[in-house]
């Protein structure tokens, strides 16, 4: 099934654009695509750390045993490679090591004269750019964000799931994003209204396409 580009799920007051589909590219550019779809990188900071004891498997290898932390992604042990004994020379334990979790500039806690540059995320992004929608998402869930850029400034995050639905997915007039933006500040699904279509859709799509929509 071939779709239009800028095709859109719609309901009364609700226009949603479409995630990327395979059905909305030409034949050869999906040819060009056969490799794969592009590789993600998601960079996550746990301020406070893990218990190393319970989350580093004791043993190296394939064959190592999951720890109590690992046992919960059983699922995905293949998936996943555990590395331990990383560590950025010069940065210390301290609240300001944030800052360098992506980066490694040294001495984050000498706040006056601390110099960031640009952090892992965005020089991957760089490399990538063009290949995904957006080259890169920044969020956060207490406004401060890990990523930087080559002039050492922070990249503003998105710090509400909203926000982030919002630029993924909405478009249109600016009258009918505001009118979305209010059904999601009010609690409403803007999915609900468009699941009926989406399911007629699917019918259509192949089977890559419908788990993503």
């Amino acid at each position: 099934m071939n779709l239009d580009r800028r095709t859109f799920l719609r309901a009364t007051g609700v226009t949603m654009a479409l995630p990327f589909l395979e059905a909305l590219t030409p034949k050869c550019a999906r040819a060009a695509a056969a490799g794969g779809v592009p590789r993600r990188m998601v960079c996550i900071n746990t301020p406070l750390g893990v218990h190393p004891a319970y989350f580093f498997p004791e043993k190296a290898g394939r064959d190592y045993e999951l720890s109590p932390y690992l046992e919960v992604l059983k699922d995905f042990r293949d998936d996943f490679t555990v590395v331990s004994g990383l560590s950025h020379p010069d940065v210390g334990p301290s609240h300001d090591s944030n800052q360098s979790y992506l980066t490694a500039a040294p001495h984050p806690e000498r706040r006056a004269g601390f110099k960031n540059s640009i952090s892992l995320d965005q020089f991957a992004a760089e490399h990538i750019y063009g290949q995904t929608r957006f080259a890169t998402l920044t969020l956060s869930c207490e406004g401060a964000g890990l990523s930087w850029t080559k002039s050492g400034a922070p990249v503003p995050t998105e710090d509400w799931p909203s926000g982030v639905f919002a630029k993924l997915f909405l478009e249109g007039r600016p009258d009918v994003v505001e009118a979305q933006a209010r059904r999601l500040a009010d609690g409403q699904s803007v999915l609900d209204a468009v699941r009926d279509q989406a399911k007629k859709l699917g019918r259509n799509l192949g089977t890559g396409d419908r788990d993503k929509l």
